[in-house]
């Protein structure tokens, strides 16, 4: 049986945190579920990020957009401006965790 995507509440929030961060520079979003995650895009002039969240946070989180600005996300972004990374945000025992690898 194929798996359901996490509701679109948290979803939605957290697009809107990373447009309000990164104004104009969110181009992509879509469920992939071979990564079991929400994939959001971030394209700007000197480089290209991804962020995946995964499904365990996105299910655990009422407030998601909240979660992810303590986390100080957007600070692990704007530092990492000129490479190309991806993010994989996870909640592992109440805490969120950011990975961070290069991007291929």
């Amino acid at each position: 049986m194929p798996r359901r995507h996490p509701s679109p509440q948290p979803v939605y929030a957290i697009r809107q945190y990373l447009e309000r961060e990164f104004p104009g520079q969110v181009r992509h979003t879509g469920w992939e579920q071979d990564l079991e995650a929400h994939v959001f895009e971030i394209v700007h002039e000197t480089g290209q990020h991804q962020v995946l969240v995964a499904e365990g946070f996105l299910r655990a989180n009422r407030d998601a957009a909240t979660e992810l600005r303590e986390s100080e996300l957007a600070d692990y972004l704007h530092e990492a401006r000129a490479q190309r990374r991806r993010f994989l945000v996870r909640k592992e025992e109440g805490t969120v965790r950011i990975r961070s690898t290069a991007l291929k």
